[in-house]
């Protein structure tokens, strides 16, 4: 009789399981039968996916299924799938939105608005050189909207705005190599920072390009075999000055001044003893 029981069961559960079956089947036929033809209703994963509307049709025949049925197992399979199916509904809106964000960002890189960054701060640390940009709204741009490259001696960061113009900071020729598989950028509240790893720890770096480097490492070449050498800390001072930009210039302008006032002020306090 238990094996009779038991039987009768497995019999019902079939049943039902075939009947739902042949319902889903139906629903997707009739969908299929319509859209199956149209690649624009596909997701990222190919599948294909209902209109608002449609999807109200689906919950209202799930509810409807739901409702005509009393058997507990019937209820709780319409139920599961009623959950798979929002679950679902959310993944495809998920992806829907990324995909938009990323085509976004790759129309922007495409187009012909790009504007070089200018502006910027940096400072360093034993181990990375920091870039730092200020870019209001930044945080709130969507993935992928923020881009940097990273070769040995450059790099490139790109920030596409909404407006689909591309905000580029290039600098060609950095102080000295940098680690590329370890340099990345962060995104913080209207601001980047650019995270440049260093090769070589505890590493100097005179400026973040390899102008001030390159004028350094020139001068002492002249100093130890060139038209310096042997030359009086007077003399190295005037072909400092005449090397210098203009701020370089003004900076040894003030910082003679004060030599000048402190000398005064020593003589002056000598002789006053």
């Amino acid at each position: 009789m238990l094996r009779s029981l038991v039987g009768s069961e497995m019999c019902i559960r079939d049943s039902i399981n075939a009947e739902y079956g042949r319902t889903l089947a139906t629903m997707e036929f009739e969908y299929l039968r319509q859209h199956g033809a149209d690649p624009a209703l596909k997701d990222l994963s190919g599948t294909l996916t209902l209109s608002p509307k449609e999807l109200e049709l689906v919950h209202a025949d799930l509810a409807q299924l739901e409702e005509s049925t009393s058997h507990e197992y019937c209820k709780n399979l319409l139920a599961k799938e009623s959950a798979s199916l929002k679950l679902q509904v959310e993944q495809h809106e998920r992806s829907l939105k990324l995909r938009r964000q990323r085509e976004a960002a790759l129309q922007a890189r495409e187009s012909n608005g790009r504007k070089a960054i200018t502006s910027y701060a940096w400072d360093q640390s034993d181990l990375f050189v920091s870039v730092y940009v200020t870019f209001p709204g930044v945080h709130e741009l969507p993935e992928g909207a923020v881009t940097t490259h990273f070769e040995e001696c450059s790099f490139v960061l790109c920030i596409n705005d909404n407006q689909g113009c591309a905000h580029e900071l290039r600098m060609p020729s950095l102080c000295f190599p940098i680690n590329t598989a370890k340099s990345k950028h962060v995104i913080k509240t209207d601001r980047m920072v650019v995270k440049l790893k260093k090769t070589v720890k505890g590493q100097e770096w005179l400026g973040l390009d390899d102008v001030a480097r390159k004028k350094k490492e020139h001068r002492e070449k002249r100093i130890e075999s060139g038209d310096l050498q042997g030359a009086s800390t007077q003399q190295l001072l005037a072909d400092m000055y005449d090397q210098a930009d203009e701020e370089g210039k003004r900076s040894l302008r003030e910082a003679m001044a004060e030599g000048e006032r402190k000398r005064k002020a020593d003589a002056e306090k000598a002789a006053g003893k």
